[in-house]
């Protein structure tokens, strides 16, 4: 069995994510190692299920999911909101 790197897991996630994101209108983009997906709609149980079982943890302060790079578990994104890690971090768009 080969072991993904966890870049490589953040990566399939997103790939996965994709199709589901353009039919919900959900925004998804890596913020530094950390995959953000925004614009979720909290009624979707369907939605909530499928982020959570892709290892997405809910993040209230910023209304977003996100998924982070265990390797950095220790290393926090303690800015107020998605623009400041934006700022910090720099994002790339992947859906």
């Amino acid at each position: 069995m080969t072991t993904l790197s966890n870049t490589e897991i953040a990566e399939n996630i997103t790939a996965e994510l994709q199709v589901e994101a353009l039919v919900k209108g959900w925004q998804v983009e890596r913020i530094g190692t950390w995959v953000w997906v925004s614009q979720t709609d909290r009624g979707d149980s369907e939605g909530r299920e499928l982020l959570k079982s892709k290892g997405l943890k809910w993040s209230a302060k910023k209304n977003s999911w996100y998924y982070m790079d265990k390797d950095r578990k220790g290393k926090r994104m303690y800015a107020k909101n998605l623009d400041a890690l934006r700022n910090i971090h720099g994002s790339e768009r992947l859906a």
